[in-house]
């Protein structure tokens, strides 16, 4: 029997479908910064290359235009979406998704498209990193935090596919803490439960947190939740993740649950 959280908000998902185009990245900003730069460089995103993106991040923004019909008069009401996408083709069709009718205007939406200023220089050159050519402002701010919290870790391709699938917007310069903490902040409560579950059971195994739609059990688990569980999940933040508390009542559910499935 479906558990509460699917009974609240269904279990249907608006993923991205993968799209492979050439890479089109910015070039407009240089630096000529040579220190120091990462072992793995940015993170790899198989499948998920944007053709408006700026800098180094992993979607572009869209303004798409459409109509919505009106309940009480019948007629067509303007209506704007903003959408993160990996193409205007991907934005229209889960504009489409959402209940925009056609016919459809999409627009690129600049955002972030802000050279790095000399602090943010200043800052990457005490930190030993190389801004690479083409990196904006938020790049930069990902790439220093990333050497600051994670010792210059990126996150897993898993991880970074499983967010850019739920068109959730980052710098590929992004560090494992940051990336998990987007993920656990900006998700819905079904996918936060299954993104907490599947963190557990990645500490447990002793591997780095991946793609969480590669493991049925944790959306399982989510369905199943108990309302203990939902609790707690609603109120803790991301000092749980990526390392969970242990011996909490969720931990010890979710270790429960995936010794019996």
């Amino acid at each position: 029997m479906m558990g509460i959280i699917s009974k609240l908000f269904g279990t249907s998902r608006n993923p991205i479908a993968g799209s492979i185009v050439e890479d089109d990245m910015n070039d407009d900003f240089e630096c000529d910064l040579i220190t120091e730069s990462f072992s793995d460089g940015p993170v790899k995103i198989p499948g998920y290359t944007p053709q408006d993106a700026v800098g180094f991040f992993n979607l572009g923004v869209y303004k798409v235009s459409g109509h919505i019909k009106n309940p009480s008069t019948g007629r067509p009401n303007k209506k704007i979406l903003k959408i993160n996408a990996v193409s205007v083709s991907d934005a229209e069709t889960f504009a489409l998704d959402q209940g925009l009718l056609e016919p459809l205007s999409a627009e690129v939406q600049k955002y972030n498209d802000i050279p790095p200023n000399e602090y943010q220089i200043s800052d990457a050159r005490e930190c030993g990193v190389k801004i690479p050519n083409g990196a904006v402002d938020a790049d930069v701010g990902a790439m220093v935090y990333r050497k600051q919290q994670d010792n210059g870790m990126a996150p897993t391709s898993g991880l970074a596919v499983f967010c850019t699938q739920n068109r959730l917007l980052f710098s590929r310069y992004i560090g494992e803490h940051d990336l998990s903490r987007l993920a656990y902040n900006s998700l819905p409560l079904r996918d936060r439960i299954a993104f907490f579950a599947y963190a557990v059971h990645c500490y447990k195994l002793g591997k780095r947190i991946g793609n969480p739609l590669s493991d049925p059990t944790c959306y399982d688990f989510s369905d199943n939740a108990s309302p203990t569980v939902i609790s707690y999940i609603e109120d803790c933040g991301f000092s749980d993740l990526p390392i969970p508390r242990k011996g909490t009542k969720a931990w010890n559910a979710v270790c429960d649950y995936y010794s019996t499935h």
